[in-house]
């Protein structure tokens, strides 16, 4: 269990005062923001998981990053 609690506890501790300091020192971007934005941004996760415009993950193509 500590190999699945662990992770989940790091991700989870920017809510504490020592984990905010440790935030604010991080140069990624929230994790929050890590794990549902940028999947997001590629056709491969909407064929992947079969995701539809109802669903509160879907960006539609035209406000997708297109960086190429």
């Amino acid at each position: 269990m500590p190999q699945y609690a662990e992770p989940v506890d790091r991700m989870w501790c920017i809510y504490t005062a020592e984990g905010l300091e440790t935030a604010l020192k991080d140069t990624h971007l929230p994790f929050t923001i890590r794990t549902n934005c940028i999947p997001a941004q590629f056709d491969e996760f909407y064929e992947t998981y079969d995701v539809d415009p109802d669903s509160p993950y879907y960006v539609p193509e035209e406000k997708r990053l297109d960086i190429f």
